[in-house]
């Protein structure tokens, strides 16, 4: 008869069972392969706000054969969490004879840690401020909530009742064949701007050093030659990790901007064009993009860029 499974928080002596659970999972273009110690330990174990009770474990025979890792999302301000809304960051299952029941489990016990904490809205995946862990290894350039492919994840959240909170689309572009459109618009536009570029921009607050701070970034911005206004950026940041499971030298794009003045000017075509150009000529091969299924300014911006979408991720929500 097999030994039953029994359920507690997270123990210091657990990572390296937590790893082999990463790795046993069906290969996914978007889940971040192969899982390390050290990985695992600086983006996720390292985080200021991590609480092991927020990440429990399913073992058999005192082995883990699964996890659950549930935190929040940041306060208004970016000072720190806040505990109105809970996130269910990651639920990961070895495949088991008993794999539902466990997911199913694991599931209301993160539910009951974030309501114990004060959530009265809980999320199912990360995704857009919601990513307190897992950026960098699940997901792609940003976290999508949870990839279509992970079917067994998707079941479980609709199993208890979650609903469908909004769709993520995953793009991206290979480089080998980019060229920058060039129309007249463009040629007059980039006559009359100029482009700097930053390495390792400063972080903007609290929440975005947690988040972002161990990855290596770059912000290109272009201003006005008349008033040296900036009238747009986008910021990149090196997939060290999808890189290597791909075999490819990529970079995502984690945000775009133009001010709220400068809109339907072309701004962004002329920045993310001349950005992809000089990605590879520093060797990028590939660029990645997220956007909301409803964004339809940033889907567009991608079309024209000549991305394609290579995968999507829908983010749940379950009100208490």
């Amino acid at each position: 008869m097999p030994a039953l499974i029994c359920y507690r928080a997270f123990r210091n002596n657990d990572p390296p069972g937590l790893v082999d659970i990463w790795r046993s999972q069906v290969p996914v273009r978007h889940l971040m392969q192969p899982m390390t110690l050290q990985i695992f330990s600086q983006l996720v174990l390292a985080k200021p706000y991590f609480e092991r009770e927020g990440l429990i474990v399913a073992l058999q025979d005192h082995k883990p054969v699964g996890f659950v890792h549930a935190g929040f999302g940041p306060s208004d301000d970016r000072r720190g969490p806040s505990h109105e809304v809970g996130v269910v960051c990651m639920l990961m299952v070895r495949p088991h004879d008993e794999e539902a029941a466990i997911r199913d489990e694991l599931l209301s016990r993160a539910e009951q840690y974030l309501v114990d904490r004060g959530a009265r809205t809980i999320l199912g995946g990360a995704g857009g401020s919601y990513r307190p862990f897992y950026l960098g290894l699940y997901g792609g350039s940003d976290m999508p909530g949870v990839l279509d492919e992970d079917r067994p994840t998707r079941q479980a959240y609709l199993a208890r009742d979650y609903a469908e909170e909004e769709q993520v689309l995953i793009f991206q572009r290979d480089l080998s064949s980019f060229r920058a459109p060039v129309d007249r618009r463009q040629r007059e536009l980039r006559r009359s701007v100029s482009m700097t570029v930053e390495i390792d921009p400063p972080v903007r607050n609290w929440w975005e050093a947690c988040t972002w701070g161990c990855f290596d970034r770059k912000r290109l911005s272009i201003q006005s030659r008349a008033d040296g206004q900036t009238l747009a950026s986008a910021t990149f940041w090196t997939m060290d990790g999808f890189s290597t499971s791909w075999g490819v030298h990529a970079e995502g794009l984690a945000e775009v901007t133009v001010d709220p003045g400068a809109t339907r000017q072309g701004l962004a075509t002329c920045l993310l064009g001349e950005a992809m150009r000089r990605l590879h000529d520093q060797g990028i091969s590939l660029i990645e993009a997220h956007a909301p299924a409803d964004h339809v300014a940033l889907i567009g911006l991608c079309q024209k860029l000549g991305f394609e979408q290579v995968g999507r991720g829908t983010q749940f929500r379950k009100t208490q």
